[in-house]
């Protein structure tokens, strides 16, 4: 039988690395407006509008202002999206082999591993199962980063770098401070990467696959 896709496999890396692209193209073009969306939640400056915001910010601080927090940001997706997408395509891949496998024992017939073959609830479970998993691990990774980065969003001294911002936390609260709003970032991603996945899965109707 055919080996599934899988970390051993020539196809495997696939995954990884273009959920890494996708996540570095996400935060590139959405960066300006994440910038905005921070200032406007935290800065004791009353904007009038968004567009208010957006222009104030390039006038006084210029149009790369908007990109503050950038490279924070951009690890954070590199490292989150390569791994969310990698890990959800090789737990499906494993899954796909051993329900096939089980499939083969039971009937003595030889079938090829495949995800897109599984029942329909199966694959619902597996993609929501898996997403809710990788939310529940990953903000380990970036509720620290997207700490960094809000905090850079909103200075308006461009010196002060990133490593900078991390001690000066660091210093003030120690590990707990850089895991601020910690729980929270946890069920936000649980929860939303578990319904991401999972409807995901379910509007695709099946796909001709098994019920």
């Amino acid at each position: 039988m055919p080996k599934p896709p899988g970390l051993g496999s020539d196809a495997g890396w696939r995954p990884w690395v273009a959920g890494a692209a996708a996540g570095s193209a996400m935060t590139i073009i959405g960066h300006p407006f994440d910038t905005t969306k921070v200032r406007m939640q935290t800065s004791t400056r009353a904007y009038t509008s968004t567009m208010n915001c957006v222009v104030v910010t390039c006038r006084t601080e210029g149009v790369l202002a908007l990109y503050k927090g950038l490279a924070p940001a951009l690890l954070t997706s590199v490292m989150t999206s390569g791994l969310r997408f990698g890990v959800q395509h090789t737990f499906n891949s494993w899954l796909a082999t051993q329900m096939t496998t089980a499939s083969t024992a039971s009937t003595k017939r030889h079938q090829h591993a495949s995800f897109e073959a599984l029942p329909a609830g199966a694959r619902i479970m597996a993609e929501g199962g898996g997403g809710a998993a990788c939310g529940l691990v990953l903000p380990l990774i970036f509720t620290p980063m997207e700490l960094i980065k809000c905090k850079r969003q909103v200075l308006a001294d461009s010196r002060i770098s990133n490593l900078e911002i991390a001690q000066t936390v660091w210093r003030e609260s120690g590990l707990r401070g850089l895991y601020t709003g910690h729980t929270l970032t946890v069920a936000r991603s649980t929860l939303g990467n578990g319904a991401l996945f999972g409807s995901f899965e379910a509007w695709q109707g099946g796909g001709g696959a098994a019920p």
